[in-house]
């Protein structure tokens, strides 16, 4: 009898768990993949982003080619970047249950928060190279 008892049991815990990982991959989730541009359509690569949703924040950091991809549940959130000032760069994303949803994003900042200084600095004069004598003689066509 008692081992009919936990057989019932075994199988009732597993039907259980079965059912509650059925529920949960029902869940819709939704993969977002953006770049971050500057106002002058070049990519922004290494800029370190903040997502803040409902359910808490992440943070992520696009790659080399300004890109970057994030899962999200459905809901609202809010992108900005650290140490860059609201407005210049904020972006407000609805994630819906349903399609459609938005797809390689193009997300424009203002760059001039990027870079205190509005002008670079001059070169004032360069080097002359200085050749060895047979790259010297290769240039004035001359034989050794």
């Amino acid at each position: 009898m008692k081992g009919v008892r936990l057989k019932t049991f075994l199988l009732t815990i597993l039907f259980v768990l079965f059912a509650a990982n059925a529920v949960v991959s029902q869940i819709p989730s939704y993969t977002l993949r953006a770049t971050v541009v500057a106002t002058d359509h070049l990519v922004i690569g290494g800029l370190k982003l903040q997502i803040s949703g409902k359910d808490g924040g992440t943070s992520v950091t696009t790659d080399p080619n300004g890109g970057f991809s994030l899962v999200a549940l459905p809901g609202d959130y809010e992108i900005t970047a650290p140490g860059i000032p609201k407005e210049k760069f904020r972006v407000f994303l609805k994630v819906s249950g349903t399609w459609p949803n938005p797809q390689d994003v193009r997300l424009p900042m203002d760059t001039s928060a990027l870079c205190s200084s509005p002008k670079l600095p001059n070169i004032l004069s360069g080097g002359k190279a200085v050749y060895p004598p047979a790259a010297r003689a290769r240039s004035e066509q001359q034989v050794l």
